[in-house]
């Protein structure tokens, strides 16, 4: 009997030549679905696994199935596949030529804890998760504290229709599946396009990550401390 393992719970394997996903290939809505667009010029084939497809049906981190392939190259070597995707968030990876050490999430995605890319579908069918951290368009951030526990959170994102706090100081703002609604936890917004909130903090170190619509997890580029996690930290003395 073959048993097909899950992408996720695999060791990941590093692999210094996948290549580059800009921000304009993050996934997007389209009239058939949600459209994965993978930059591979030199590859023989491209998958896409998921949460949606069983992980491409795959046999120890290989996947075989025609199926599952990402149609192309087109002329710029990029790879494309449209699926049609559930409300709620889903992970997955790209897979280049089918074996266990070509698997990887793109840059423009944010990432679980097992490495997998995070997309976010709306109940009305859109992608609610735009370009990750890193890229250009990522909004400025900075993190201010004032009085000793009284800290105040900036974000910059003219853009964005809600923003909200995460730490862990308040349950990580109590997300289902990554996705947060509750108002209580939201920044508000100024004519400047910045979104600010102040909260009242212990002494000591502090993970957090703002939520932009929802959905969309980003550090702080405005501070370089990280937890072991990968969050930003903020210290309160």
């Amino acid at each position: 009997m073959v048993l097909a393992l899950t992408l996720g719970a695999l060791p990941t394997v590093a692999r210094a030549d996948n290549p580059t996903q800009s921000s304009d290939l993050a996934a997007k809505k389209t009239d058939e679905g949600i459209l994965f667009q993978c930059s591979a010029p030199g590859a023989s084939a491209v998958y896409l696994a998921g949460d949606f497809n069983n992980w491409a049906d795959n046999t120890d981190g290989s996947i075989s199935e025609a199926k599952h392939k990402m149609d192309g190259p087109d002329a710029n070597g990029v790879w494309h596949k449209t699926v049609n995707l559930s409300q709620g968030t889903h992970t997955f990876k790209f897979n280049l030529g089918g074996t266990k050490e070509g698997r990887f999430a793109p840059e423009w995605a944010t990432k679980d804890s097992d490495g997998n890319g995070l997309i976010a579908i709306t109940d009305s069918g859109d992608v609610a998760a735009p370009a990750a951290s890193g890229s250009a368009s990522t909004p400025e951030q900075k993190t201010e504290e004032k009085s000793g526990q009284a800290v105040t959170f900036h974000f910059t994102a003219p853009d964005a229709s809600s923003v909200y706090l995460a730490g862990d100081f308040n349950n990580w703002g109590d997300n289902k599946d990554g996705t947060i609604t509750d108002s209580k936890y939201a920044l508000t917004k100024g004519d400047d396009g910045v979104w600010k909130t102040e909260t009242t903090l212990p002494a000591g170190r502090h993970s957090y990550k703002f939520v932009v619509n929802g959905s969309r997890w980003e550090n702080d580029p405005g501070t370089s401390e990280k937890d072991s996690s990968g969050n930003s930290v903020v210290e309160v003395k």
